[in-house]
């Protein structure tokens, strides 16, 4: 079973990248490394709040 591509700026997760020029897979990339960024910063900001309700219900 083939995974369902997501789109992502104008491209495809998992689509054929073979008929992008050097710089648009480039842009691709940077792109795809800034959403990374994003998601691992609001991945950091809800652990954070899931720890400080820990400790509020601890007491």
């Amino acid at each position: 079973m083939e995974e369902e591509a997501i789109p992502v700026r104008g491209s495809m997760i998992g689509a054929d990248l073979s008929n992008h020029s050097v710089d648009d897979l480039e842009a691709y990339r940077d792109a795809l490394h800034a959403e990374i960024v994003r998601v691992n910063e609001a991945i950091s900001r809800r652990g954070a709040t899931r720890n400080a309700a820990e400790q509020f219900f601890k007491r």
